[in-house]
């Protein structure tokens, strides 16, 4: 027994000393490093939670601030092997949260055994080395931080920060350089680009000076990097024989290829764009998949689709896979604006997709296609066309009868045209199968609510909501829903009522409002006369369901939405309902709700507080709009399921 106590007591000493060691390592680091901080610049400890140990914010001699702010991650080594304290291994992911930081962030190699420190910068891809799901990150002789050559840091943050800022113009002084991590140094191979480059002098101008430069080629032993001063990067691999026997045409094209890539990232889309289409540069893509694969983000964009559509016709010749094909379509469809306006083009596009995959005989690519032919018209709303085309999609993949997500579809469209019922019963199938979204409990609810089951319905939508309480939803809607009808249950209204919508119309047009939702609870129109009535009584309680009801029932009336508001904003019951109104409403009617609730307010009200607006404004910004779900070819199952927001 003895000896295993004696044992944890020295377990626990070790760590306590290893612990220590290494606090006294980040201790010296931190003290070496702020030493060398000229006295005009200021240092801030940063929070742990952002992976960062220093803020370090630039103010020139007079004191006054220049703009320039940088991130310091410290990494301390008392190792005495010069592989070990140059080459330093992090998470890929910390990399990339260090790289998506709009400041800059400097990795400082802190080596105590040497008594000086290291550096490079997170955004510096020539200095990062991939290695499964670690990067490790390269130091150099040539980047050593001290007294002197802490001053780089600054030109460096005024070039960063100018590109950042978006001051770029043709032609760019680039500047050619080899990499500092490379062990071969070739000037043949800078010569071979710098003919190159002065072949563009639209495009590029020589510069030596790279304080000067807003663009740096850098030649590694077999890559090259294109760098917008670390801001963007794009990359290609070269064979110093291929330089020899390739077309230099070739490698011209490569490069405004890769500058290309880089404007775009820079949000310069035109200057990017015409630089595509002005070198015909689709034509050496087309032999480099993975640069077709970087540019296409940039290029399905809404303005240009019909001209991109046209370039990437030859991703539908039989010899190639259909990769790209589904890349593109996938880039199309999350991109609301180019269903909505463009949709001709898509549809013509999956056109493409389905042609391409009869002649090949590929039954799933076919049934994808009709799929997807069936999502777009359902987004149009052309219910009964996406109905047929979801049918088309089973008759070739009949996989599709054992997919949860299938019945889901359909049985939406079926509410989309008022088959409650069949609707109901497709939901139910989906939900019997498995289905990923947890709202087809809530829209199942909805169907049995349409067919007069309100008790029934409303439970649905109440387990739902208590299943997905923890969850990030858009669950406004229902929440409201399920807070007006159970409101009305408790006030002795039906729990289950066999509709008549006819005999309810009658009654409408005698404006005879209560009897008509007798016969029809579901009757917008009814509910928003009950609301008119109830606001002349100066019932607000009353008149705020009214309101809810019809905007509920008919949500792209958007009169009900701003009545339902101003109602409910009066009514000290319902108070607590507002921000889930204003959220529905926004969600249907985006900014016309807004403008047309303001102008209400003014209009009718003498002085209303910049607290109530201030209010509004920040109860939108908590909007999420529901994602859009495509479905693309995966070799191993058929089909793949994606999600954007």
């Amino acid at each position: 027994m003895l000896i295993f106590i004696l044992v944890e007591i020295l377990f626990y000493y070790y760590n306590m000393v290893q612990r220590s060691r290494t606090h006294i390592l980040e201790d010296l680091s931190i003290r070496y490093f702020d030493n060398i901080i000229p006295e005009n610049w200021v240092i801030r400890d940063k929070s742990k939670d952002y992976g960062i140990d220093r803020e370090v914010e630039i103010f020139d001699v007079e004191g006054h601030p220049t703009g320039l702010i940088f991130y310091v991650q410290l990494k301390a080594t008392e190792s005495k092997t010069d592989y070990n304290i140059k080459n330093v291994s992090f998470d890929d992911y910390k990399i990339e949260q260090f790289r998506s930081y709009a400041i800059p962030v400097i990795i400082v190699r802190y080596s105590h055994s040497e008594n000086k420190a290291y550096y490079t910068w997170a955004n510096d891809n020539s200095s990062l080395k991939l290695n499964s799901n670690k990067v490790i990150v390269k130091f150099t002789e040539n980047r050593i931080l001290d007294l002197i050559t802490i001053f780089n840091i600054e030109s460096y943050l005024i070039r960063f920060y100018r590109i950042k800022n978006g001051f770029i113009n043709y032609p760019l002084n680039i500047l050619i350089k080899d990499s500092e991590f490379s062990k071969i140094k070739s000037t043949r191979v800078k010569f071979y680009f710098k003919k190159i480059i002065n072949n563009y002098s639209q495009y590029f101008k020589i510069e030596r000076d790279i304080n000067k430069s807003c663009l740096q080629l850098v030649v590694d032993e077999s890559k090259i990097y294109l760098s917008l001063s670390d801001v963007y990067f794009s990359s290609f691999s070269y064979e110093f024989q291929a330089l020899i026997e390739e077309n230099e045409e070739y490698y011209s094209d490569i490069l405004l290829a890769c500058l290309s890539i880089v404007l775009f990232q820079i949000n310069k889309n035109e200057l990017a764009y015409n630089l595509f289409k002005d070198n015909n540069l689709i034509e050496v893509i087309k032999l480099n998949e993975q640069f077709l694969i970087h540019f296409l983000p940039h290029l399905v964009t809404y303005d240009k689709i019909e001209e991109v559509f046209k370039v990437l016709d030859f991703i539908f010749d039989i010899d190639k896979d259909n990769t790209i094909q589904n890349l593109v379509l996938t880039l199309v469809m999350i991109d609301e604006k180019i269903v909505q306006y463009k949709s001709e083009y898509v549809i013509e596009f999956i056109h493409k997709q389905l042609n391409y995959s009869i002649k090949i005989n590929y039954a799933i690519g076919i049934g994808l296609a009709y799929y997807n032919l069936g999502n777009i018209n359902r987004n149009l709303g052309n219910f009964k066309n996406s109905i047929d085309y979801y049918l088309l999609a089973r008759k070739y993949n009949p996989d599709y009868k054992n997919k949860g997500y299938y019945y889901f579809e359909i049985a939406g469209l079926l509410f989309q045209l008022e088959k409650y019922r069949f609707s109901s019963i497709f939901y139910d199938k989906s939900m019997v199968i498995g289905v990923e979204n947890k709202i087809v409990k809530a829209l199942q609810g909805d169907s049995l609510i349409y067919q007069g089951y309100y008790e029934k319905g409303l439970t649905l939508i109440d387990e739902y909501l208590k299943e997905s309480k923890n969850e990030m939803l858009n669950n406004d809607e229902w929440i409201l829903k399920f807070s007006v009808f159970k409101t009305l249950l408790i006030n002795d209204y039906p729990k289950f009522q066999e509709r008549d919508t006819n005999k309810a119309g009658e009654f409408i047009k005698l404006k005879q409002y209560e009897q008509a939702i007798e016969y029809d609870l579901l009757s917008a129109e009814a509910w928003f006369n009950i609301g008119i009535i109830e606001n002349n009584k100066d019932n607000i309680n009353e008149r705020t369901l009214a309101f809810l009801m019809a905007s509920l029932l008919d949500s792209g009336y958007i009169e009900s939405w701003i009545n339902a508001t101003i109602s409910c904003v009066m009514s000290d019951d319902l108070l607590e309902l507002i921000p889930n109104i204003i959220k529905t409403a926004y969600n249907y009617h985006n900014e016309v709700y807004i403008d047309k609730l303001y102008e209400y307010l003014n209009d009718n009200f003498n002085e209303v507080p910049n607290q109530l607006f201030n209010i509004i404004e920040e109860i939108i910004l908590e909007v999420r709009k529901n994602g859009t779900m495509i479905r693309i070819l995966d070799d191993d199952v058929g089909y793949r399921s994606i999600r954007y927001n």
